[in-house]
């Protein structure tokens, strides 16, 4: 199994795209219009919902990337950039933690 990424709050990191976010045990979420509400005080917005829902633990961010490029017609370059930032952000509040990929030869 993987382990848990350590943070560095003091500056931005490079994109990892082969970690995995994985929502915290104690948090809960619903749809709202078009975004998403988190305990109750963080809300999304429509494009930050869509990669929101696809944190299922089993997804990298590289295949949350992918999928938003085809449902935003963005770059996979862009996609991977907000969607690191958005799960930057989210585990810098408690929502979620990043698990690394164990690699096998």
């Amino acid at each position: 199994m993987g382990q848990e990424i350590a943070s560095s709050q003091s500056e931005p990191s490079e994109i990892d795209v082969t970690a995995i976010p994985v929502l915290n045990d104690n948090v809960e979420w619903r749809s709202y219009l078009k975004g998403v509400v988190i305990n109750p005080d963080f809300a999304l917005n429509e494009a930050a919902a869509s990669m929101f829902k696809l944190i299922d633990g089993k997804r990298s961010i590289e295949m949350i990337g992918e999928e938003i490029t085809k449902e935003y017609e963005v770059d996979l370059d862009v996609a991977l950039q907000d969607c690191w930032e958005l799960v930057q952000d989210l585990r810098n509040n408690g929502i979620l933690k990043l698990r690394s990929v164990a690699t096998h030869d």
